[in-house]
């Protein structure tokens, strides 16, 4: 028979130093190195937006929020969020639990969630809007100045 090309070592296990992103098992940091230096769920990773993740810990600097998707990202727009706290790029966490702006024609729940100076206003369609010609609106409250409530659309003045 051919010769055994077996190590004798678990799959995972170390001879005493850092583990090879290869590898697939890990309990601690220490036991990952560069360019994959943080034990995540599935082992060895560099935290990068897109990994798995099950807190911030196993996420890197540059994707550190572990979103409700349980994988890491950094925040921006249209990354899945919990909460502002998940959103740090952007303004707020909407409510279809993605990260946004508040810009024109981001979903909005309340004023909240819009940006005050990209789309002030969270009109009846529930979309952000800057109240200017042909953005939907319940009162002359929801249009810019200049700008008045006709017909349920903004509309000049």
């Amino acid at each position: 028979s051919p010769p055994s090309t077996d190590s004798g070592m678990a799959e995972g296990s170390t001879s005493g130093g850092a583990m090879s992103s290869s590898e697939s098992l890990c309990s601690d940091d220490s036991q990952c190195a560069a360019p994959t230096p943080i034990c995540g769920p599935m082992g060895c990773q560099a935290g990068a937006e897109g990994d798995p993740c099950g807190s911030n810990a196993e996420c890197s600097e540059l994707a550190p929020v572990c979103s409700p998707d349980d994988l890491c990202h950094d925040g921006s727009e249209g990354d899945p969020c919990g909460g502002a706290s998940d959103c740090p790029m952007v303004l707020a966490c909407g409510p279809l639990g993605l990260c946004q702006d508040g810009s024109e024609g981001d979903p909005c729940g309340g004023v909240g969630d819009c940006d005050n100076d990209l789309a002030p206003f969270c009109a009846s369609d529930d979309q952000c809007h800057d109240g200017t010609d042909g953005d939907p609106c319940a009162s002359n409250g929801d249009c810019a100045p200049g700008f008045t409530c006709t017909q349920d659309i903004c509309t000049a003045a």
